[in-house]
């Protein structure tokens, strides 16, 4: 699964976004895919999973660590 983020700040409609950050849970482990969810806390982003059991936890902060 690839999760991205945009920032919004200053951002109209009709505008594209410049700057996205992406991370490909998948480089971690092969078994994150499949997810038809997700929340934050202000802190991690996590991803619900569809049928592979293992709910993935990210940094926000540095949108890399799993």
């Amino acid at each position: 699964m690839v999760v991205a983020t945009a920032s919004t700040f200053g951002w109209t409609l009709g505008q594209n976004f410049s700057v996205a950050n992406v991370f490909d849970l998948g480089l971690s482990d092969a078994d994150l895919k499949g997810f038809n969810a997700g929340f934050q806390d202000g802190t991690f982003g996590y991803v619900v999973p569809n049928n592979n059991g293992k709910v993935a936890r990210f940094s926000l902060q540095d949108f890399s660590s799993v």
